[in-house]
């Protein structure tokens, strides 16, 4: 049945279908949401146990990030435009400032734990309130490029899932931060969209199961093709252990020692491949 709205004088007409553009956000926007609300009260359980290396992947250099990110998608929110905006496989990989590293590093290196889970806190309330205003753009100015905004909160999910397996590694005696289906989904489905992006091909089926499955090639002589049945080269691995080696956080070889990477074929060796970003 068609939805209708009830006009000044009685009558009905129908109600204008939400544009797909504005559908895609609203989606992408539940679950940034649905991320948010898991790992949040995660910190404020489990902040205290976060040990911290120094490192570019330790506690306060993720939570500096995660900062960050959430203010730069608050001011995205101030710079409409209606330029065309970049695929999200172009922007995705570098999708910080130079500013933005320099401020991580200041974040990470001045701040303690405690004051950057607050931080987060306060961004992340405001970022709320931001994306629940009914004139939400399509189209913002990123940090390099203009991009769409549901493509700008598809990579903040997947920063937040990224955080999610740093921050449980920062903290082995807690249980780990939960990640919601959706964001899983989400985070593998970007990532592998970037791979196939990067790397054209057919002769090469990467699958995450249950999220995703794509096909690459490295080079244009790495073997034949594949349309249907089994593929000549095929590498499957788990979404938590594809997310880590797709950011850098373990390597393909050292995944593939450990069994999490299951690899048959010739051209099955995706070492060159990552990280991606």
């Amino acid at each position: 049945m068609t939805e209708t709205a009830r006009g000044n004088r009685g009558t009905q007409r129908p109600r204008a279908a939400a544009r797909p553009a504005a559908q895609r956000r609203q989606r992408q926007i539940q679950t940034w949401s649905e991320q948010v609300d898991r790992t949040l009260p995660w910190l404020d359980d489990h902040g205290t146990e976060l040990t911290d290396t120094g490192s570019r992947h330790g506690s306060r250099s993720v939570l500096s990030q995660l900062v960050i990110a959430q203010a730069g998608l608050a001011r995205a929110i101030d710079h409409p435009t209606s330029e065309r905006p970049n695929p999200f496989t172009d922007f995705a990989a570098h999708s910080f400032s130079s500013r933005d590293v320099e401020l991580r590093a200041e974040l990470a290196e001045n701040e303690s734990v405690a004051s950057l889970i607050s931080q987060l806190r306060l961004a992340t309330a405001e970022l709320t309130d931001r994306l629940a205003a009914p004139d939400l753009p399509d189209a913002v100015q990123g940090a390099r490029a203009p991009v769409l905004l549901a493509d700008l909160l598809r990579l903040g999910v997947i920063e937040w899932v990224v955080a999610a397996g740093d921050l449980s590694r920062a903290a082995p005696t807690a249980p780990p931060v939960p990640v919601s289906r959706a964001a899983a989904a989400d985070a593998v489905r970007g990532l592998t969209e970037i791979l196939a992006d990067r790397y054209p091909g057919r002769s090469i089926e990467v699958r995450v199961p249950p999220h995703a499955a794509v096909q690459i090639g490295l080079d244009p002589a790495d073997g034949p093709t594949h349309t249907r049945g089994t593929p000549p080269n095929v590498v499957e691995t788990d979404p938590e252990t594809f997310v880590r080696i797709a950011t850098g956080r373990d390597t393909f070889t050292a995944a593939r020692t450990a069994h999490r990477v299951r690899a048959s074929g010739t051209r099955s060796d995706l070492t060159e491949a990552f990280p991606l970003i």
